[in-house]
């Protein structure tokens, strides 16, 4: 199997390094950074220890944030002049 997959890589023009256990990796971190909780990762990775699935957390967390600091992108110069109507006082 490792070998069919090197192969379907290099025909694909993959050169990151990486093996079978990169789809396992990712398959968790996308998990976590989804909100699937810790436990259920657990579960689906086989893992006995949700100690050992925390691994992921961390991973999760810095996709996340870079996803958040992308939001810092906007042009909030764009949104001058629009008027916020006030809420009526009970």
């Amino acid at each position: 199997m490792v070998k069919r997959f090197a192969k379907l890589k290099e025909r694909a023009g993959l050169i990151r390094e990486g093996g079978l256990h990169s789809f396992r990796h990712s398959f968790a971190t996308h998990l976590i950074a989804r909100g699937i909780d810790i436990y259920t990762v657990q579960k689906l990775l086989g893992h006995k220890s949700v100690t050992t699935t925390q691994v992921y957390i961390h991973l999760a967390q810095s996709m996340i944030l870079s996803r958040a600091q992308s939001l810092d992108l906007l042009d909030y110069q764009s949104f001058k002049g629009v008027v916020t109507p006030k809420r009526s006082q009970p």
